[in-house]
């Protein structure tokens, strides 16, 4: 098992502690001292009640819910324990009216949970888990046996013998031995009831079993075989043995009804105990109010003196003086926060009258421009009218009065953007122009160069449109004409001849052709063989035609009229003259251009030019007429000083005489001349080819600056004028504030001055902030004595009284109380012996013991009575029995009472055979603990010679199989209740403590001790502290007393609130 060291115990609700208390222990030796009633036992109740859980029962008496539960409805009612199990920390918490439980410990510096649910010690159903780590843990999962291993309470046990199960957890025996024990006496228990008299149960069972309800048999037979004998002796020895018992139940009865008192009257003790509890209680609150109320009333009269003696100025001040102090406060600031905006507007109004003189100084002129910019010579623009124009950092000023001659603020950036974009069209529609020109010239060179195809008709122009298809298709058209003529031809003359001069014929046509289209000697040859062969063919296809149609009959009259040789003829020469006269027009064309397609490139350059020519001469005529609104003429003449082309100056280069006269310019152009000759007045523009010059090199390069021109002649009207409404603005403000001002003083002064508050003002130095802070000290008095009056007022209808005197009074009440209801205790103790002393009520566990006895002993009585009673009514039913018996046969019941009696011999043995099973089991396994108590009983008697201090060898302790302790002195054997209350104690401890040694190799936890000191003095106390001193080295230990004296024995610890 791991070693157990607890390290923090948090309960909350639980028996006297209503809150949360917490007490943080440590390895070694701990030691709390407390008076009594302060918890210390519910402490060590509350440490057991975590691990093993509290029954859910309402008993104030038993270990449950119900007695710990705290009496005051406490908020929460739980526990919280912290403790280290072999160096790793654990913790677990429990609600104590549900039960349920969270355990976790920490692994890897994270806290694991490996446990949680519902754990009640009194359920059905229990929580196998946490039971399983409880027992890996602690040894253990039972708080009574817990209770009796590792913690010692007052008064110590009285018991001379272990627990049984302490005795299995010191001797190791586990559940086999006991369970083979039990299955040989549970089919001994089957077959007789005397199995306490062979040593198998501690007593005889109640009820007969097969073995003496057979004896009963026999003996019932030999009693009435007997009975016939001896039945008068019988008779009388029932009577004696009636008189006995009668006297038995008397007895038994007289206990009973003794027993019977004492237990009645444990509840008038316990009443008077809590009446007694209850007194004492209400003494103590009633102490504690008088000093509180004694304390307070001191308080009163301190403070009460204080506001009289340190703040005597507001004696007859009413409550709203503070408001009023504030108010005079709040004018002090109104007056001092108006005097530095009187000044701040008064330095603003003077700044804005030199500015306006500024600008009031400033002319058109370059001179007084210069004055607006403060760098000598330059206007800024104000940061306020900037807009999304782009404006240069600084304008020189002299260039702000060139713009003035253009109206408003406002116009002259209008003209400038209006004039730029007429400057633009102008100076596009002037490169136009010259493009215009410069193109027209270039394609009247162009036209020149092919002036060849002017001396052509229209009607000759259409032929040279696509030469090469015109004569293809005229060629085309005289080899059809020609075929029509040789098939009229041969439809005349023979076929042969016919065909031959058709065939020369037509090579020579074609072969002339050729030769007239200057085709190549090769050509002419295969033209001409091509016309010869196309001639015999179409011969061919005539006759073939001609067969057809004679087969047709009167289709090939019609067909012969259409092939007259004449009109045939006729349309041959036809063909002949248009391919003639085609020849010769094109023949020239061919050897300047190279051949057809040559021609056919030249002549749509010609068309092409032409049409070009053309649209330059609109285009020049419409920039004179539609723009200029002037002629070629006027174009380059002198503009003059009004805007209008002076007379001669028309340029040769467009090959017209200068004109007499002028001719104005348009007014868009007038507008353009007059801007540039204001905005540069150092221009030369006398023609339009000026002006043009003009646009491209210095207004390029000016436009922008023009603008920015502009935009600060704009900005700098705009702040002249912002500056005349802001000083007017400021001067009718500055009038308004200084009024402000002085009606501010008059106020103030008014408020100062009143009856009230002349003499607060007096005690401040007329410092408002100062009487302020005197009149909330003084403020904060009253409320602290108003607190104080609150709080005695509170304590004294607490009590249900009217002042100090009457609370004095009922805690002289209350004493007398106390003693009385102690005197009625210690009356019923001394009227009825068997009660507890009163110190008893210390422990209530001891009074619930007590009443545990009564209640058993009041048990068996009652029981010891009912058997007397049956034992009785049998010993009469035997004598009405004997009374009325029948005669009996005595050969037959001498038959059947051997035969009963063989039976009973079997049964004997086996009953024999299973006694001596369960001995020899029980032997070996005595011998198996032999040695643990043998261990048990040599740790016992060393810490007892060390808490005595009598040697061992002197004294020894000793223990028996049952466990029963004896002290073995000088070779005599004596029982520890026969030792001093003392020495009993200290051999308690010492068992304790051995039995703690022993269980250090299994179970290894912490050990308890409540206050068990009570019968030592102080020589036995320094040898128990030595003892404990050593034994904290391997164990931790807890010591709880009343003793402040004990805090020297090891780590001093306290109850702290959680």
């Amino acid at each position: 098992m791991p070693r157990i060291i607890l390290r923090r115990v948090e309960l909350s609700g639980f028996g006297p502690y209503r809150d949360s208390v917490v007490v943080d222990l440590d390895d070694g030796l701990n030691v709390l001292s407390a008076s009594n009633e302060t918890g210390k036992s519910s402490l060590v109740s509350g440490i057991a009640a975590i691990i093993f859980g509290i029954p859910q029962t309402s008993d104030q008496v038993a270990f449950g819910q119900g007695r710990f539960r705290n009496w005051f409805n406490p908020r929460r009612f739980e526990g919280k324990l912290d403790f280290l199990a072999d160096g790793v920390p654990h913790h677990i918490e429990r609600d104590f009216d549900s039960n349920r439980i969270s355990f976790s410990k920490e692994e890897g510096g994270k806290w694991k949970e490996i446990s949680t649910g519902e754990h009640n010690p009194g359920a059905r159903h229990r929580n196998t888990s946490y039971e399983a780590i409880i027992q890996q843990l602690f040894g253990m999962t039972n708080r009574e046996l817990f209770e009796a291993t590792f913690c010692l309470i007052q008064p110590l046990p009285e018991s001379e013998t272990l627990d049984e199960r302490l005795q299995g957890l010191l001797s190791g025996s586990g559940k086999s031995f006991e369970q083979s024990l039990d299955k040989l006496a549970n089919e001994l228990k089957e077959y007789t009831r005397f199995t306490g008299e062979k040593g198998v149960t501690p007593r005889d069972l109640r009820e007969a079993r097969q073995l003496e309800n057979l004896s009963a048999k026999i003996e019932s037979l030999q009693q009435a075989i007997a009975q016939e004998q001896g039945q008068v002796d019988e008779f009388e020895e029932l009577k004696k043995n009636a008189a006995a018992l009668r006297e038995q139940k008397q007895k038994a009865e007289a206990d009973y009804q003794l027993n019977k008192g004492v237990l009645d009257a444990m509840g008038e003790w316990k009443m008077a105990a809590e009446r007694y509890r209850m007194s004492s209680r209400n003494r103590m609150e009633l102490e504690n109010a008088v000093q509180n109320a004694a304390a307070i009333e001191q308080r009163v009269n301190a403070l009460e003196s204080q506001i009289v003696r340190d703040y005597s100025e507001f004696i007859d001040a009413p409550a709203e003086t503070g408001t009023d102090l504030d108010n005079l406060i709040n004018m002090d600031a109104a007056i001092r926060q108006t005097n530095t905006k009187e000044q701040q507007y008064a330095e603003t109004h003077a700044q804005l009258e030199a500015e306006l003189a500024a600008y009031d100084a400033s002319g058109e002129g370059s001179e007084a421009a210069t004055a607006l910019g403060k760098d000598g010579g330059t206007v800024h623009p104000s940061s306020s009218q900037q807009d999304r124009r782009t404006v240069p950092a600084s304008v020189p000023a002299f260039a702000l009065a060139r713009w003035g001659a253009f109206g408003s603020a406002g116009a002259a950036n209008a003209v400038v953007r209006s004039i730029r974009r007429a400057f633009a069209e102008f100076l596009k529609r002037w490169e136009e122009d010259e493009q215009s020109q410069r193109a027209l010239a270039d394609c009247q060179t162009r036209l020149a160069e092919l002036s060849v195809f002017d001396s052509f008709a229209p009607s000759e122009l259409e032929l040279l449109g696509s030469p090469k298809e015109r004569a293809s298709q005229l060629q085309s058209e005289l080899g059809h004409q020609e075929m029509l003529l040789a098939a009229a031809k041969h439809a005349r003359a023979s076929a042969i001849g016919n065909t031959i001069i058709f065939s020369i014929l037509t090579a020579i046509v074609v072969g002339a052709a050729a030769y007239l289209l200057s085709a190549p000697l090769v050509a002419v040859t295969v033209l001409a063989a091509a016309g010869a062969a196309a001639s015999w063919l179409i011969q061919s296809l005539i006759r073939s035609r001609r067969r057809a149609k004679s087969a047709a009959g009167a289709a090939g009259a019609t067909s012969g009229k259409m092939l007259e040789p004449g009109k045939v003829e006729e349309a041959v020469k036809q063909a002949q003259h248009e391919v003639e006269r085609f020849t010769a027009s094109v023949q020239p064309l061919i050897k300047r251009f190279g051949d057809l397609d040559g021609v056919n490139n030249a002549y749509l350059d010609w068309q092409t030019a032409r049409s070009h020519e053309q649209n330059l001469k609109n285009d020049l005529t419409r920039f004179e007429t539609e723009y200029l609104q002037m002629g070629r003429a006027d174009l380059l003449g002198d503009i003059g000083t009004s805007g209008a082309p002076a007379a001669g100056a028309a340029s040769a280069s467009f090959g017209a005489p200068a004109t007499h006269g002028a001719t104005p310019c348009p007014d868009h152009i007038g507008e353009l001349v007059d801007f540039a000759r204001k905005v540069d007045p150092t221009a030369h523009i006398d023609r339009l080819a000026d002006l043009a010059f003009w646009v491209r090199t210095v207004a390029a390069r000016k436009w922008e600056v023009w603008l920015a021109e502009t935009i600060a002649y704009e900005q700098h009207c705009l702040r002249k004028s912002e500056t005349i409404i802001r000083l007017d603005a400021h001067h009718r403000e500055l009038l308004k504030i200084r009024q402000d001002l002085d009606q501010l003083k008059q106020q103030r002064n008014a408020a100062a001055t009143t009856q009230i508050m002349v003499p607060v003002m007096a005690a401040a130095a007329d410092d408002p902030v100062l009487a302020r802070k005197r009149w909330q000290s003084r403020t904060l008095l009253r409320e602290e004595l108003a607190n104080e009056r609150s709080a005695l007022n509170g304590i004294l209808a607490v009590q249900g009284v009217s002042d100090v005197t009457s609370l004095k009074e009922k805690q002289y009440q209350a004493f007398d109380a106390v003693s009385d209801a102690f005197s009625r205790w210690k009356g019923l103790i001394e009227a009825m012996p068997g009660l507890p002393a009163t110190e008893a009520a210390d422990d209530p566990a001891a009074i619930e013991m007590k009443l545990e006895q009564l209640r058993a002993k009041e048990h068996s009585l009652r029981q010891q009575v009912e058997t007397l009673t049956d034992l009785l009514t049998q010993n009469a039913d035997k004598l009405r029995g004997i009374q009325g018996q029948n005669p009996l046969n005595i050969a037959e019941a001498e038959q059947r009472l051997a035969d009963l009696q063989r039976e009973k011999a079997e049964l004997t043995e086996l009953v024999e055979a299973l006694t001596l099973a369960h001995h020899t089991l029980r032997e070996s396994i005595v011998q198996y603990q032999a040695a643990y108590r043998d261990r048990l009983a040599a740790a016992t008697t060393a810490f007892f010679a060390q808490l005595s201090g009598v040697p061992e060898e002197e004294r020894h302790v000793e223990l028996d199989e049952g466990f029963h302790l004896s002290v073995v002195s000088q070779g005599r054997a004596s029982a520890p209740v026969q030792l001093s209350r003392g020495a009993q104690d200290q051999l308690y401890i010492a068992l304790r403590l051995a039995i703690a040694e022993l269980l250090s190799g299994g179970v290894d936890l912490p050990f308890i001790f409540d206050d068990p000191f009570l019968n030592c003095d102080s020589e036995r106390l320094e040898l128990i502290r030595d003892c404990l001193v050593n034994r904290a080295d391997e164990q931790q230990l807890l010591l709880l007393t009343h003793r402040e004296d004990f805090d020297s024995w090891g780590r001093k610890v306290a109850l702290t609130e959680g």
